[in-house]
C-alpha cells in the first residue's frame, strides 16, 4: 500500500491504461461480432442473388421489345376503360 502512496501519478496512469485496455477489448469486440453479422447478411444477399440469377435469364432486345409493346398495349386497354 505504501508503493501506491509514494506514486500515486504512475498508479493513476497505470489504471488509466488498464481502463482504456478494457475498453479498447470491448471496441474491438463490438466490431468484431458487427463484422461476422455483416458477412452472414453479405453470403445471404450473394446466395439469394445467386438464386435470382438461376430463375430466368435476363431479357433479350426482342423479350425487351415485346415487353414494352405489351405494357403500351395495356396502358391503351387502361385509359380506354378511364373514359
Amino acid at each position: 500500500m505504501s508503493w501506491y502512496r509514494r506514486h500515486p501519478l504512475f498508479t493513476s496512469l497505470l489504471a488509466l491504461c488498464a481502463l482504456l485496455a478494457l475498453g479498447e477489448a470491448e471496441c474491438i469486440y463490438e466490431r468484431g461480432s458487427t463484422a461476422r453479422a455483416l458477412a452472414a447478411k453479405l453470403e445471404q444477399k450473394r446466395a439469394e442473388l445467386r438464386a435470382l440469377a438461376a430463375l430466368s435469364p435476363a431479357p433479350t432486345r426482342d423479350t425487351a421489345a415485346a415487353i414494352e409493346s405489351d405494357l403500351a398495349r395495356a396502358r391503351r386497354a387502361l385509359e380506354a376503360m378511364r373514359t
